[in-house]
């Protein structure tokens, strides 16, 4: 009896995290970044509404002033950088990726 108290106990414990996570997941639209564009927003989860800046392609390191989250519909990696020099901590979007919310502020990208 102890064994299916405690087994209960573990599915219960993992449906409440495994509903936590999903609760704080975002996901883009393909809509909100049309066509063969890179699009940036300053907040989170792709807000607030449209991008403020939609590009094909970076021929080198690009302000950008401060972005959260973007989504890449194009066929090149681009890469955010913390930086407004294309320098600290980075974070490269493939083709069709997209990100929620960077780990840091992003100030340019390449």
């Amino acid at each position: 009896m102890k064994r299916t108290v405690g087994g209960a106990v573990v599915v219960v414990v993992a449906a409440a995290f495994i509903a936590t996570l999903d609760a704080g997941v975002s996901y883009a639209d393909p809509s909100a970044c049309p066509g063969e564009n890179f699009c940036l927003w300053p907040d989170d989860n792709f807000q607030p509404g449209a991008p403020t800046f939609a590009m094909k392609r970076t021929g080198g390191c690009l302000a950008i002033g401060a972005i959260r989250s973007a989504i890449n519909n194009t066929a090149y990696t681009i890469t955010v950088w913390e930086q407004a020099d294309c320098s600290g901590s980075s974070y490269p979007l493939g083709p069709d990726q997209w990100a929620a919310t960077f780990r840091f502020t992003a100030k340019s990208i390449s």
